[in-house]
């Protein structure tokens, strides 16, 4: 979303660049959905990722459950490609995989949240 889900520059000039092409090319019927965290993830993890300045801007986007577009929990495989894909940002979560350890990762990414933000 706008947020950046961290607030990074960078996250938000993607999210810019994602909603223009959704508004300029998506077909009738499309649905533009952005990431977002429940209280509970935020409530059980924010403090530990705060201990590397993970979010810039005071915390994630948070939504109440009953408001998510989707809520997908990782089956195992996806899981694992995940983790795998984020672990490939050495120079951003080596710290961190050191710090907390790989179950932190995994128990914290085991799921994806979002909420819809437009439709065609």
């Amino acid at each position: 979303g706008p947020d950046g889900m961290t607030g990074h520059t960078d996250h938000q000039a993607v999210s810019r660049w994602a909603t223009g092409a959704f508004a300029r090319a998506a077909a009738p019927g499309a649905r533009l959905h952005y990431a977002t965290q429940v209280q509970e993830w935020v409530d059980r993890w924010y403090d530990i990722f705060q201990k590397f300045d993970v979010f810039f801007a005071g915390g994630p986007p948070v939504v109440a459950r009953e408001e998510l577009s989707i809520d997908y929990p990782l089956a195992p495989d996806l899981l694992e490609l995940k983790l795998k894909a984020i672990e490939e940002h050495v120079s951003q979560v080596e710290g961190m995989l050191e710090a907390f350890g790989e179950d932190v990762f995994r128990e914290s990414m085991n799921a994806e949240f979002y909420r819809l933000a437009a439709f065609k």
